[in-house]
């Protein structure tokens, strides 16, 4: 990339650029170091969006509430991010316990046929901010009981608040690499996930542990 293109990702969001841009670095330290007389075993996992149990973030958590207290959910892309239709654009997510399912099948590694390669992980669905908004309305209604409407009709969303994820924000990832090298390695359908998700927050202990990880 230019200079040019350097500071303007870094203007639109300097702790992406500079958590990013560490893990490039060390993702090319570690590749090199592959092709060196080391020849270190090096597989490179690249994540957008972690959504799941023990999530440091709370962006899920953030929604979850929002929809249980009868609130509109915030689902700008706006200002973060200028995008201006957060209908129209889409993301990659990915559940967590599928990242742990990920480094498991890379450590497995199926021979040589993983190592040096980068794969780019995340759920095979990509949905908008509204439509997983939306996804975990469903899951709320089904595990705590709703209008009859399974979810949707409740949902409100706020067009001028900005949305609290992505963070990832280039659109859909293509994982097919994974899928195709990591040996048994295929993720959770999203649906699925955010059902346990909800499930997990709905638990006041494990709402704590995450409100405690994003005070860190």
């Amino acid at each position: 990339t230019s200079s040019k293109e350097r500071k303007a990702a870094k203007k639109h969001n300097d702790y992406q650029f500079g958590y990013g841009g560490g893990k490039l670095a060390c993702e090319q330290a570690l590749l090199s170091a592959s092709k060196g007389p080391e020849q270190l075993p090096v597989v490179i996992l690249r994540l957008p969006d972690v959504m799941g149990p023990f999530d440091n973030l709370g962006s899920h958590l953030e929604i979850q509430r929002a929809l249980q207290a009868g609130e509109a959910v915030p689902v700008s892309l706006a200002e973060e991010h200028g995008i201006a239709d957060p209908h129209s654009h889409r993301v990659s997510i990915v559940y967590a316990p599928d990242v742990v399912a990920a480094i498991h099948a890379a450590a497995a590694g199926g021979g040589g046929s993983v190592a040096g390669k980068v794969f780019h992980l995340g759920s095979r669905e990509t949905p908008t901010v509204p439509e997983y908004v939306t996804m975990v309305a469903q899951a709320l209604a089904k595990l705590v009981g709703g209008n009859g409407d399974g979810g949707k009709q409740s949902v409100r969303f706020d067009v001028d608040k900005e949305a609290p994820f992505p963070s990832v924000d280039v659109g859909p990832i293509c994982i097919s690499a994974a899928l195709a090298r990591l040996p048994g390695w295929e993720p959770t359908p999203m649906q699925e996930w955010v059902e346990r998700t909800v499930e997990w927050n709905m638990d006041e202990a494990n709402r704590s542990y995450s409100d405690l990880m994003d005070t860190l």
